[in-house]
């Protein structure tokens, strides 16, 4: 069967590693969920970079305003909050700028 992951799709390089693999060796297609991709907010973002709108960018300021953790128990945890702050929430950000500056 194909499979989406929500992310992260590992914690470690390496685990990443195995997944991948899995993957390629049952042949089947492979998707990470970076569902703020898809955000009409971040569309028109991504439509405004692509077509040069700004000019250059040297630079990103990253910011995740989290109405879903910092007041929850689980959020302290790295054994349940998918590795810490930046690999639960922050990689969505990670993943936009590089994303849409690639």
């Amino acid at each position: 069967k194909a499979v989406f992951c929500q992310k992260p799709l590992g914690r470690t390089a390496e685990e990443v590693k195995q997944v991948v693999q899995a993957s390629r060796e049952a042949d089947k297609l492979l998707a990470v969920d970076l569902s703020y991709r898809y955000t009409k907010a971040f569309k028109a973002v991504y439509d405004t970079i692509q077509k040069g709108e700004i000019g250059d960018i040297y630079a990103v300021d990253l910011k995740f305003h989290n109405a879903y953790g910092p007041d929850k128990e689980w959020f302290y945890d790295i054994k349940r909050s998918g590795g810490g702050c930046v690999m639960d929430l922050g990689i969505h950000l990670v993943d936009l700028a590089l994303w849409s500056l690639n």
